[in-house]
């Protein structure tokens, strides 16, 4: 037949293109092999994997001692012990009540620190002494009463100390009248001196003034004393007005004559 030298070279052909394909093939599956073989052969690959560990080792040691939970703190441990220790009950027979230092919460100085009271005096001068007491007592003040002559109508109030901000059961000294101071007027000499009868006047707390001079005694010497008002023995006010009489001059007419 006329074909057969054809399909020997067709044939021929065909196994050629296929020892190239296989060796094609086989080149590039091969390629790939030796490139992990290179990197794994690398001398930092295991160094630089223990430096991450150790890094990442560090960060959670630093993690743990900020929470306290690695390293606690001493108020951490106390407060657990105490929490512990709380919580186990006592055999005595008193564990079942609590005691009042771990019930109550301890107070802190804001709530402890009582508030100031404000005291202005002119708001009680002139009340009644048991009306201001009364007031003071009331707001949890402690008060003294301290009674003094004064002018003012006896049983009121004349001075309260300390003012302004006192603290509550502070000590207030209230300072009231008991009317004015009785005095005596002096027992002055008749025929004492106008100098000798003023400084008696002014040494017995009282006030002088001159009155119109008077007849005397007869023989007085005339400018001495005569008598006073309020008499000798008085009971005044401090600081009352005696008024004081002194002898006058004998008139011409009652001199006595000569004798021929």
């Amino acid at each position: 037949r006329g074909a057969g030298p054809r399909d020997t070279l067709s044939r021929a052909d065909a196994l050629a293109a296929e020892r190239t394909w296989e060796q094609e093939e086989t080149d590039e599956y091969e390629e790939p092999v030796q490139e992990p073989e290179r990197r794994r052969r690398s001398p930092w690959t295991w160094p630089l994997i223990a430096l991450i560990l150790l890094v990442l080792f560090a960060l959670i040691g630093i993690i743990l001692t900020q929470a306290g939970i690695l390293f606690p703190t001493k108020g951490a441990v106390s407060s657990s012990s105490a929490r512990t220790t709380s919580a186990s009950p006592s055999p005595s027979p008193t564990s079942a009540s609590p005691s009042p230092t771990s019930a109550s919460p301890t107070p802190t100085p804001t709530q402890s620190t009582p508030e100031t009271i404000n005291l202005i005096p002119e708001a009680y001068l002139g009340q009644s002494y048991n009306d201001v007491r009364s007031k003071l007592v009331g707001m949890g003040l402690q008060v003294n009463g301290d009674p003094v002559f004064n002018d003012a109508t006896p049983g009121t109030v004349t001075n309260i100390e300390p003012s302004g901000p006192v603290s509550p059961g502070a000590t207030i000294k209230v300072t009231y009248s008991k009317g004015p101071e009785m005095l005596s007027v002096p027992a002055i000499g008749v025929g004492s001196s106008e100098a000798q009868t003023q400084a008696a006047i002014e040494n017995a707390g009282l006030r002088w003034v001159k009155g119109a001079d008077v007849a005397g005694s007869n023989g007085q010497k005339a400018g001495t004393f005569v008598s006073s008002e309020p008499g000798a023995g008085s009971k005044v006010p401090a600081g009352s007005v005696v008024t004081y009489h002194l002898a006058m001059q004998p008139s011409p007419s009652s001199s006595p004559t000569s004798s021929k």
